[in-house]
């Protein structure tokens, strides 16, 4: 029973898929040919969750935005 628990996780978002498009808004040349990342740009709520999360990296490092925003 212990063992079992100790190998049960909760929910963990993961929101790894955002840091290409998070980096492309802070530089503009970052994955430029990247269908995905292209795909991405413009009014969607995943753009603008990651216009928020690129607008809070001009005051802390991006590891440290996720580890405040999460």
């Amino acid at each position: 029973m212990v063992l079992h628990l100790t190998n049960y996780q909760y929910f963990i978002p993961n929101h790894n898929e955002q840091i290409p498009i998070i980096n492309r808004i802070i530089d503009l040349s970052y994955l430029k040919n990247d269908w995905f990342v292209n795909q991405n740009d413009g009014f969607s709520a995943r753009y603008f969750y990651s216009a928020a999360i690129a607008y809070l990296t001009n005051f802390f490092d991006l590891p440290i935005v996720y580890f405040i925003v999460f």
